[in-house]
């Protein structure tokens, strides 16, 4: 067996002809022609890991022919090669198995038409809503064994959460007519359990990093996932203790995590039906297709914030109608409330200190005492129905009252100063939404940093500004 990375060893020539790359054969051959490719390659026995000019342009060429046609004995020749490529040295041999597992999966029998409703609608008359046999489609092909050809892949990932999604799909086709679907439910979740028990092995991290994805943050997307399965099978304990687990792995949110790894991202709260309309053929013969989804979230939530959030809000899980729309309404209406007002001080530890002493002096005084005085009063009204959610959240959840206090806590005029990357930082809240860091922004730079200025040394506070942030920018 070959071990490792394998390189090309052949000219680009063959007896001093430019080398064939299938870039003139018409579409019904092309398949045909790559396999020739990569038999010939075989025969002058050279390992394919890395590809020559010669073998990547028809290989991307099929990848672009989403449904293209040729025998089952041509793919094969492609799929043994992904698969000795795998076997040999997955992680080394990615970018190479990356390009034929493309190509191969836009073949006619394969993942990317299945994942397509393109075909279905070609024969659907206008106004047909092909959503349903959309769904079946999809989960016949990725629960088939064609699909287990994908794992170590670009696709093994994705066709798995994909999997996972089809199996909600049809329990929402079925529970809307009437029918138990209770089954797609536990083998939806196992699927996600295998995602997260991937996606927590550090053998899947190259997928991760060739794919640039943030670990944590997909673990938490599957963790939240998870809560909603059990949420919709009546599982209320395990729903809480995959809330508890999304709320204690994120609870150091703040300004240094400049990505999503400590955020949730939803697409849709659930997979209830969507409409896929069919109208009027237009140009090619090409059928006109509408997407009517009212289900869409498509936003990023701060995760431990969320999980405290739904087990506050969440009594009795349960798969209602009713009880469903209660959740998703939960979900959909939360905002981030995870905003800091930020100073930047430098990089002199005396002269912030300086400043957050300045601070609390002016503060202290005057106007400055008054209305800062009305604004916590005002935020401490405005976030009092949330306050006391999160805290039944961290209860019934059994989230200590210490975590609770990173995840989410009253605000107060109270700094804290902080370095980040070699850099001091003066900080108000963490706990705020944008509109109450707004007004906290507004409040200090017109009517508090005036007074710090005045009692710093002339011209070392003059480019002083405070301004709202969740995560600093990266450099």
């Amino acid at each position: 067996m070959i071990v490792g990375v394998m390189a090309w060893s052949m000219s680009a020539t063959v007896r001093g002809q430019p080398a064939p790359t299938c870039s003139d054969v018409s579409d019904d051959l092309l398949l045909r022609c790559v396999r020739g490719l990569v038999e010939a390659f075989r025969k002058e026995g050279s390992s394919p890991a890395i590809f020559s000019t010669r073998l990547r342009p028809g290989l991307e060429l099929l990848a672009d022919k989403e449904g293209y046609s040729g025998s089952d004995s041509d793919l094969d020749e492609l799929k043994r090669l992904s698969l000795e490529l795998k076997a040999a040295n997955k992680i080394a041999n990615y970018d190479s198995i990356s390009i034929l597992d493309n190509a191969i999966s836009s073949h006619i029998g394969e993942i990317r038409p299945a994942l397509s409703w393109q075909a279905i609608a070609t024969k659907a008359p206008p106004g047909t809503n092909i959503q349903p046999a959309f769904v079946q489609q999809k989960l016949d092909f990725l629960r088939s064994s064609k699909a287990s050809f994908y794992d170590n892949g670009p696709f093994d990932l994705v066709r798995r959460s994909l999997l996972a999604g089809a199996f909600e799909d049809h329990f929402f086709l079925e529970r809307s007519s009437g029918k138990d679907g209770r089954a797609d439910l536990l083998s939806e979740l196992s699927v996600v359990d295998d995602l997260i028990g991937r996606l927590e092995n550090p053998e899947y991290d190259y997928l991760l990093k060739a794919q640039h994805k943030a670990k944590d943050g997909e673990i938490n997307n599957q963790i939240f996932w998870r809560a909603t399965i059990l949420f919709l099978l009546g599982n209320k304990p395990d729903m809480r203790d995959a809330l508890k687990k999304l709320a204690l792995r994120n609870r150091e949110f703040g300004l240094q995590v400049r990505d999503a790894s400590r955020q949730v991202y939803s697409y849709r709260v659930f997979n209830e039906p969507y409409q896929i309309l069919v109208g009027p053929s237009a140009e090619g013969n090409r059928p006109r297709v509408t997407i009517k989804d009212d289900n869409l979230v498509k936003r990023f939530f701060n995760a431990s914030q969320l999980a405290l959030l739904v087990c506050g809000s969440i009594d009795d899980a349960g798969a209602t109608k009713a009880e469903t729309e209660a959740f998703k309404k939960v979900v959909v209406d939360f905002d981030f409330y995870d905003y800091f007002v930020v100073l930047t001080a430098g990089q002199d530890a005396d002269r912030v200190k300086r400043l957050d002493e300045a601070m609390a002096r002016a503060l202290d005084q005057g106007k400055a005492a008054l209305e800062r005085n009305a604004k916590t009063a005002l935020i401490a009204g405005e976030s009092k129905p949330l306050l006391s959610t999160m805290q039944a959240g961290a209860q019934k959840c059994a989230v200590s009252g210490e975590d609770h206090d990173r995840i989410y806590s009253a605000f107060s005029f109270k700094s804290q100063v902080k370095q980040i990357d070699g850099t001091w930082y003066l900080l108000f809240g963490g706990w705020l939404s944008a509109n109450q860091a707004t007004d906290i922004a507004r409040f200090l730079n017109e009517l508090v940093l005036p007074e710090v200025r005045n009692s710093l040394p002339q011209s070392s506070g003059s480019e002083l500004t405070f301004y709202v942030a969740r995560s600093l920018v990266a450099n």
